[in-house]
């Protein structure tokens, strides 16, 4: 299923991550094994991947994985031996507004440094993206397909998982602001005429406590559930599908008390089927209109990317599951590749790097700018902003009863447990297959972005929290918005001293012996 981070502490999210692992792991993909790895596997697989000639990929076991599904389905995949790993190529491309997108390569650049050092440690294919003062940048690394020798290119497009909830919330703002909606709006406000009666426990839930996780909805659907809107997009009715679930779901008992936060999925697919009732569309619809067609996100669509190609010659990257004795399983876009079309409020979203950046850079303008006043929201092509300053603001708002999750992002906490007087948002998402982790800093026009092609979430999620770490710490407290630095150079929070973002010094680097490129040593 899909993930979240609220924060560096830890229990919370240790909870989300163990529960929606094991319910989907569990049941949908049926008798496959699933478990965090020990440091010593850890250890042993770095010793692996990373040889005495440089960088390799990981040999990967010839593995077959029997899911069973419902109706007796059987599938099998089939891993095969790495090959070294390809770099990006360097250029420009543009970005949200038209600005240009700074594309790493040739081994030059800190990001591709550390793009490759996430390759090194096992990834087939991995991205970084960081957002400072206006700039994008990106780099990425590996393969879209592990064991193929096809490299993954700077505008291929990767899955982001839960980190699409942010998207949901701010289509829910549009339409709030359109009068189709409100933040209170209830179920039972917008529930099809034929359901009758809702239960009580639901009946008033509001639009906005379910885009806060404080609904009492369960987290995800059961086995049986999901495993009968298994498939593509094209071959499924998303919309009738979102209904035929929600019947099932509030036929059962709640999964958690309202007001209190449970992370849950099935209350954003909730969430969006009432805003397809509200406003006669489907969620797919709604959101390639309000959301990604403003902001001329061209690559964004559904589900795995597509198309696949073969094995030997993708042409997108593939999801990898993580398979018994450390071994990546490639998997090609199908229903099996990703949730369930019924789940996409909850992230199925898929899109570039660089169209990511633009969103991010909406979020970073309408929060920073719009609602803290230190830069502006304006949509690509559009003359009013995305959103007004009052709807930023709700987004990353949170309830009183759970003030680290705002609607769509993450509230992350100081290394002593408490909130800064500036959000800073983070969410990370996963299907089991893909990996995306993200960190925004709104008041600095900071962000970072971690993306991979696997999805084994207790190996990579250390790893992209060091990278988040390096670029936007959570110890800088201070809100006021200090000039911004170029990428190779410094950024000076709130005017202060200036701090490198991020040092060949910082943890990835330390941590792997990994030094500077001879063009960036003194």
């Amino acid at each position: 299923m899909t993930w979240m981070v609220t924060g560096l502490t830890g229990s919370r999210l240790r909870t989300a991550v163990r529960c929606e692992w094991e319910s989907w792991g569990r049941g949908a993909l049926g008798s496959i094994r699933w478990g965090s790895m020990t440091n010593t596997s850890r250890e042993t697989m770095g010793k692996r991947r990373i040889g005495q000639g440089g960088v390799r990929a990981q040999p990967l076991a010839r593995t077959v994985v029997l899911p069973f599904l419902t109706g007796g389905l059987v599938w099998g995949v089939l891993a095969a031996e790495g090959a070294p790993t390809p770099t990006p190529t360097p250029g420009w491309s543009q970005g949200w507004g038209g600005e240009e997108v700074r594309i790493a390569g040739n081994g030059d650049s800190l990001l591709d440094s550390l793009a490759t050092v996430l390759v090194r440690e096992g990834a087939p294919a991995a991205g970084i993206l960081v957002l400072s003062g206006g700039e994008v940048s990106l780099a990425v690394a590996g393969e879209r397909v592990a064991g193929s020798g096809i490299p993954v290119q700077a505008n291929d497009p990767w899955h982001l998982g839960s980190n699409g909830k942010a998207m949901t919330a701010i289509l829910a703002a549009r339409l709030v602001e359109a009068d189709l909606l409100t933040w209170e709006s209830t179920l039972d406000d917008w529930a099809p005429p034929h359901w009758g009666p809702l239960p009580g426990w639901v009946a008033d839930v509001t639009l906005a406590e379910l885009l806060s996780h404080t609904g009492g909805l369960p987290t995800n659907l059961l086995p049986a559930e999901a495993g009968a809107l298994v498939g593509v997009d094209s071959e499924r009715d998303a919309r009738a599908d979102r209904r035929m679930a929600a019947e099932q779901v509030l036929a059962r008992d709640p999964g958690g008390e309202r007001g209190v936060f449970l992370y849950s999925n099935v209350g954003y697919m909730l969430a969006g089927l009432l805003m397809e009732e509200a406003a006669g569309r489907s969620w797919e619809d709604l959101m390639a209109k309000e959301v990604f067609g403003p902001l001329g996100l061209s690559s964004a669509g559904m589900g795995p990317p597509e198309p696949g190609g073969s094995r030997e010659v993708p042409e997108a990257p593939w999801g990898h599951l993580g398979g018994m004795d450390d071994t990546l399983i490639p998997l090609p876009p199908g229903g099996l590749a990703d949730n369930p079309p019924a789940l996409g409020p909850a992230g199925r979203v898929h899109m570039s790097l660089a169209d990511y950046g633009a969103f991010l850079q909406a979020v970073l303008a309408g929060v920073g700018g719009e609602a803290l006043g230190v830069g502006s929201a304006r949509a690509k092509g559009r003359e009013a902003p995305l959103l007004t300053a009052e709807s930023w603001n709700r987004l990353v708002t949170p309830p009183p009863t759970s003030p680290d999750y705002a609607l769509g992002w993450g509230l992350v906490v100081d290394p002593e447990g408490v909130r800064r007087e500036c959000p800073l948002l983070q969410h990370a998402g996963s299907n089991g297959r893909w990996w995306a982790h993200v960190r925004l800093d709104p008041a600095r026009g900071l962000g970072v972005v971690v993306v991979l092609n696997e999805g084994r979430v207790a190996l990579v999620r250390e790893r992209s929290l060091e990278i988040l770490e390096s670029v936007v710490p959570v110890a800088v407290a201070d809100c006021r918005p200090g000039p911004p630095g170029p990428m190779s150079g410094a950024h000076r929070p709130g005017g202060g001293e200036a701090r490198p973002i991020p040092s060949h010094e910082s943890a990835p680097f330390r941590r792997l012996g990994l030094h500077p490129p001879e063009s960036q040593r003194p």
